[in-house]
């Protein structure tokens, strides 16, 4: 995958970055963030942009790729009306942010599914999904920061846009189960 950016944040947790809103609109362009003025350790964190909303699926995927994607829903996912959206990666800390960790890319739709789960998870382009080449996600949630809703689905492993689910795709047929999931929340 591409288009990974690695920002810097001395002292400053990731919540007080996300509150203030500077990560917001980083769809086109990726910020370095440091200060030497507020004492503290360094702490690193990486994030990747382009990551998009499928208006056929409702679901989340790589939009860098959406040429070489499947959807559900048929086709290739459609990013028709989605906000630029910001995944954070490889991050061993929270920063004071409710998260979970070990969310990954599949090489084979594009979209983003819980990997731990990944033997039963279901993929589009047929089989589970591969998160092989993928980084470690971390998604947050119960948090009020970035766009909340967003559900993981209990049937195929991915990552929907919950308000949407009576009109989502489901690689497992239907639509998106999201009876199970956390409120997470997803940097625009």
């Amino acid at each position: 995958m591409t288009d990974v950016t690695r920002g810097e944040n001395r002292g400053l947790q990731r919540r007080t970055v996300l509150r203030n809103g500077l990560l917001a609109g980083l769809g086109v362009a990726a910020v370095s963030i440091s200060s030497t003025a507020i004492e503290g350790t360094a702490q690193a964190f990486s994030y990747q942009t382009g990551w998009k909303w499928c208006s056929k699926c409702r679901g989340l995927f790589y939009g860098p790729q959406q040429s070489a994607s499947h959807c559900p829903a048929g086709g290739t996912h459609d990013s028709t009306g989605s906000w630029p959206y910001t995944m954070f990666y490889d991050d061993p800390s929270s920063g004071g942010i409710l998260q979970q960790q070990n969310w990954s890319w599949c090489g084979k739709c594009t979209g983003l599914f819980y990997g731990p789960k990944q033997s039963y998870s279901i993929c589009p382009a047929g089989g589970p999904h591969d998160g092989s080449g993928s980084y470690n996600y971390s998604v947050a949630y119960n948090t009020g920061q970035g766009q909340p809703n967003w559900n993981w689905c209990l049937q195929c492993q991915g990552l929907f846009y919950g308000p949407q689910q009576s009109v989502s795709h489901c690689p497992a047929g239907g639509t998106h189960d999201g009876s199970r999931s956390y409120n997470y929340s997803v940097t625009y």
